[in-house]
C-alpha cells in the first residue's frame, strides 16, 4: 500500500521518537530510492562489547563514506529504508533466495547508486542494536555477514579486498620485519626504529579517525585502546573472512 519501506529488527530500539520521521525525510526527491541508517549497538562493560563498537565504526566508516563519495555498496539492515516500487520492479530478493541472510544488504549492493542513495546519520536517525556477549555467537554472526561479500558487485570486492589486504599485510610484515630485521643489523636501532615508527603512526592515524568519526556519529569510544583492537582486529579479519570465503553452508545461530 505504502511506497516507502523501513526496515529495523525486533530486537532494536530507536535513539528517539523521531527515527521514522528522520529517516522519512531523506525521500525528498523522487530519484531517492534509498536512505542508509547508522545501527550502533548499546554500549555494555566487557572487552567483546569494545571491540564490536570497534568494528561497527570501522564498517560505518566504509560503507558511510564510500556512500558520500556517491558510491554505495551496502546498508545495514537494522536501520535501512527503500523504495517498494524499487523492491518490486527489481523482484525484491528472488536473486538472493540461495545466501543465508544478507538479503537485505545486496539488494542495496545490487541496485544503490550514488544519484539514488542518501545517508542519515543524525543522532535521531539511529537505530541501537543489543551486541552479543559471547566470542562463539559473535563469531557465527561475522561469518555469516562477510559471506554475503563474495556475492557483491566486482568494484566493491576490490575495493574491500584492497582494505583487507593492506590491513593484514601491515601488522604481518610489520611483525615479520621486527622479528627478522634485529638478526641482520648492527646496532639494533637502525632495524627496529623505522618499522616501529611505521606501526605507530599507522595505529595513531587510525586512532585519530575514529576518534573524530566517533564524534561525529555521537558515540563514545574509547579510542586509547585503538592500538590493541587494530591488532586482534587483523587475526580476526583473516579467520572470519577466510572462513566466510570458503564456508558453503553458513550458520544462522551459535
Amino acid at each position: 500500500k505504502y511506497e516507502w519501506l523501513l526496515l529495523t529488527d525486533a530486537d532494536c530500539r530507536p535513539n528517539s521518537r523521531n527515527w521514522i520521521s528522520s529517516m522519512a525525510a531523506r525521500f525528498d526527491e523522487p530519484s531517492v530510492s534509498f536512505v542508509l541508517g547508522f545501527s550502533p549497538y548499546i554500549r555494555i562493560p566487557g572487552f567483546l562489547n569494545i571491540f564490536i563498537r570497534f568494528e561497527t565504526l570501522l564498517t560505518a566508516m566504509q560503507y558511510i563514506g564510500l556512500a558520500l563519495l556517491g558510491n554505495p555498496f551496502m546498508g545495514v539492515g537494522r536501520n535501512l529504508a527503500y523504495r517498494r516500487s524499487m523492491f518490486l520492479e527489481n523482484k525484491g530478493f528472488n536473486n538472493f533466495l540461495n545466501v543465508t541472510g544478507g538479503d537485505d544488504d545486496l539488494f542495496v549492493n545490487q541496485h544503490a547508486r550514488g544519484k539514488n542513495t542518501r545517508v542519515v546519520v543524525g543522532e535521531e536517525s539511529m537505530m541501537y542494536s543489543i551486541p552479543h556477549t559471547r566470542w562463539g555467537a559473535y563469531y557465527t554472526q561475522k561469518t555469516r555477514h562477510l559471506s554475503v561479500g563474495k556475492f557483491y558487485r566486482a568494484k566493491h570486492r576490490f575495493v574491500l579486498g584492497i582494505f583487507a589486504v593492506t590491513w593484514l599485510l601491515t601488522w604481518f610484515l610489520g611483525l615479520g620485519l621486527l622479528i627478522a630485521l634485529p638478526l641482520q643489523a648492527e646496532p639494533l636501532w637502525i632495524a627496529l626504529y623505522p618499522v616501529i615508527g611505521v606501526l605507530v603512526l599507522r595505529t595513531g592515524f587510525i586512532s585519530l579517525i575514529l576518534h573524530i568519526t566517533s564524534k561525529k556519529l555521537g558515540q563514545k569510544f574509547e579510542a586509547w585502546m585503538v592500538p590493541l583492537l587494530d591488532f586482534i582486529y587483523a587475526f580476526y579479519y583473516l579467520v572470519t573472512g577466510l572462513t566466510a570465503l570458503v564456508s558453503k553452508e553458513v550458520r544462522w545461530k551459535n
